[in-house]
């Protein structure tokens, strides 16, 4: 069955898209401004009353939405205007010029490339349409290198969400296309020439913002693994995989640490493991990795792993062409193949727990290698994580 996109346009479709977003958010993303109108008989995010909320519908379901939120200081919040740290940035631009993007949501159930791709691209007409030249979003962990291939730059300072996670402010140049077209974005295809601003408004920023970031590591992914990617990323970011290090003490994660090698990696280096007829175990201390093929013609993700997450490689997993690359500034753990034995003369409870625990995170990985495709729109198409 086909996904349609569509713009609410009446508070009965904004109240259908907020009570989606309410069932698959996690609670705390939850909004706080939430309110509830009893003469008109409706829940709804207040910020959601003045601006474009795009969604998708497959049959009579919503399986997917994006929002974007013009007119900044009338329509955003002060605690907004503090989290997205715009007021400089608002400053430089005319308000009218300055947007900013979110509640970017999907189903975990009905995702892919199509779906993902359909509601960036309404957002992005939008922007274009509204004459939006700054587009301001939150990003979180794992998706930065991502976000930087739709055209967004890092301006502001991380921030912590109340979900426990840093996330930081980027912000696209909506009608730079010289840029666009450069980093090859999906966003190039939308605008022509005859609308680029000559680098205008990221000149201005480079002027009179001191974080602004003129340029980016932007992942060398053909479009379609780029939007499958995205999709698969973002819906991972609600799943948290088992990790090592959870319930431990700060003296425990200390001992796993003291039996691990750790890596520093910069964007798009690789870890080069060798080939071994044993099981590698690593955890992401931060940033994120993507395990796939390298080549000259781009790199093909089959699984990605954030920060927090354990991940395992198994013999035969790793070769002259396959290996395990940073998508943006990174640090991993990778254990040492004895550890359980070395660590056991340290702590031997904690031994013996972590050795319970490595053999649930192998089934695990060993699970989600066997699904192998998800199924998007009446289609079966491999996952290339």
């Amino acid at each position: 069955m086909a996904v349609r996109i569509q713009q609410a346009l009446n508070h009965h479709d904004k109240e259908r898209v907020y009570r989606f977003r309410y069932t698959v958010l996690d609670p705390d993303f939850v909004p706080e401004q939430t309110e509830i109108d009893h003469e008109r008989g409706l829940i709804f995010d207040s910020h959601d009353e003045h601006a474009a909320i795009f969604y998708a519908q497959k049959g009579p379901d919503i399986v997917g939405s994006i929002r974007v939120i013009t007119d900044l200081p009338q329509q955003l919040s002060e605690q907004g205007m503090n989290l997205y740290q715009c007021h400089e940035l608002i400053t430089r631009l005319q308000p009218h010029q300055t947007s900013v993007t979110d509640m970017f949501v999907l189903d975990p159930k009905v995702r892919g490339q199509t779906l993902v791709s359909l509601l960036w691209s309404a957002a992005y007409q939008f922007l274009l349409t509204s004459r939006s030249d700054a587009n301001i979003t939150l990003v979180g962990p794992g998706m930065f290198g991502l976000y930087h291939r739709l055209g967004y730059r890092f301006y502001g300072q991380p921030v912590r969400h109340a979900s426990g996670l840093n996330f930081t402010p980027m912000v696209l140049t909506t009608r730079d296309y010289q840029y666009l077209l450069e980093i090859m974005s999906p966003f190039a295809m939308n605008l022509c020439y005859e609308e680029d601003d000559d680098g205008r408004i990221a000149n201005l920023l480079t002027q009179n913002l001191s974080l602004f970031e003129n340029r980016a590591y932007v992942p060398p992914l053909d479009l379609g693994t780029f939007w499958a990617t995205f999709a698969d990323v973002y819906a991972r970011s609600t799943h948290k995989r088992s990790n090592l290090f959870d319930n431990r003490s700060p003296n425990e994660i200390a001992t796993i640490l003291k039996h691990s090698i750790l890596k520093t990696l910069s964007p798009a280096e690789a870890l080069l493991l060798e080939r071994s007829t044993k099981t590698t175990i690593g955890i992401v201390i931060r940033g994120c990795l993507g395990h796939g093929v390298v080549s000259d013609f781009g790199h093909h993700w089959y699984n990605l792993f954030r920060e927090g997450d354990t991940f395992v490689i198994m013999n035969g997993q790793v070769d002259s062409q396959t290996n395990i690359v940073a998508l943006e500034d990174s640090q991993v753990a990778i254990l040492s193949p004895n550890f359980a034995t070395e660590i056991k003369s340290d702590d031997p409870v904690l031994a013996a727990r972590l050795s319970m625990s490595t053999l649930a995170i192998i089934q695990q990985f060993i699970a989600e290698m066997e699904e192998g495709s998800v199924d998007v729109e009446n289609e079966t198409i491999a996952i290339q994580l």
